[in-house]
């Protein structure tokens, strides 16, 4: 399932979820992750449509609803609430501000102003660059976040240059 199929039709038979989200570690429940985001697949406009499902679905609250997406050769650690990067690429926290305006079948998504933010992975634990507070969902360097926008099956960004990534 690609971004593209995904945003062009978020109830394709393809694209399942499953209320059995993570539990059990603070921060993480009704979140949602996906690996592989960017290098080679380009998955964050999946990820997006997997958020604006779980709140249209009923999974999962506005308020409680998350995503995580890691890239390849790249891990989030987690211990007591607070999420490090490490590895080769960056890792991305995404959190809707508001409801999806229109997720139907065969419809392309609309769904606007989801946060992310984008960390960057160290080389190892200790030399971390940011760590993400997942209680607050807030880097610990207090670096602005940035906003997608799903609109007729295409993803925007509020980044300069506007990259999703």
């Amino acid at each position: 399932m690609t971004s593209d199929q995904a945003l062009s039709n978020p109830y394709d038979r393809r694209l399942t979820l499953s209320s059995a989200f993570l539990t059990g570690l603070p921060g993480l429940q009704g979140a949602v992750t996906d690996t592989h985001v960017r290098t080679r697949r380009d998955r964050m406009g999946r990820l997006v449509t997997f958020l604006a499902r779980m709140v249209r679905d009923g999974l999962t609250t506005l308020a409680a609803t998350r995503g995580i997406g890691v890239d390849e050769a790249t891990a989030v650690l987690v211990d007591s609430g607070r999420a490090t990067v490490v590895g080769a690429n960056a890792a991305y926290f995404l959190r809707p501000t508001i409801e999806p305006a229109i997720v139907a079948v065969r419809t392309p998504l609309d769904f606007r102003a989801v946060q992310v933010h984008k960390v960057p992975a160290a080389a190892t634990a200790a030399k971390a660059v940011a760590i993400f507070d997942l209680g607050q969902w807030a880097r610990s360097d207090r670096a602005a976040p940035y906003y997608l926008d799903a609109l007729g099956g295409a993803l925007t960004s509020t980044q300069a240059g506007g990259s999703v990534y």
